[in-house]
Order: C-alpha cells, then structure tokens, then sequence
C-alpha cells in the first residue's frame, strides 16, 4: 500500500474532484480559497490532474482521456 499526501492547494483540489468539478472549476475554487495564487496557476492544476490520472488515483468520467476544461475525474482505485 502506498501513502500518497498533500499539502493545503493539493488538498482543495482533492475535495473538489470528489465533488465532481470540471477541471476549469478547479483552477477557480484554488484562487477562490488562496487569493495569492501564482500566475502559473492553470498548468500547475492541470499538471498535477495529469499526475493524479498517471497515477491511477483518478479517472475521468464524461470527458476524454486528458484533463481539460470540460473532462470530470473521481477517484480512482
């Protein structure tokens, strides 16, 4: 069994998923909850989706095989 952990951004995004979200809406929520969010802050969401599917720890549902703005993920296995 692998311990996978997240800080506080990765955390948000964790919920969110769970909650179904696009992966547009998770850039939005992040900014919402962190005002001070970095600039690079659309490829930093998108690439740590991007990890979390290579990972096998989400799977997109309704979407295509990568994370956009209109692919869902729930967790995986």
């Amino acid at each position: 069994a692998a311990y996978h952990g997240l800080n506080p951004t990765g955390s948000v995004i964790w919920e969110r998923i769970r909650d179904g979200v696009t992966v547009a809406d998770l850039t939005e929520d992040v900014r919402t909850v962190f005002e001070d969010a970095p600039p690079e802050l659309d490829r930093d969401v998108v690439g740590f989706v991007s990890d979390l599917l290579t990972r096998g720890l989400l799977e997109v549902v309704g979407g295509s095989d990568a994370p956009a703005d209109t692919a869902r993920a729930t967790p995986g296995a």
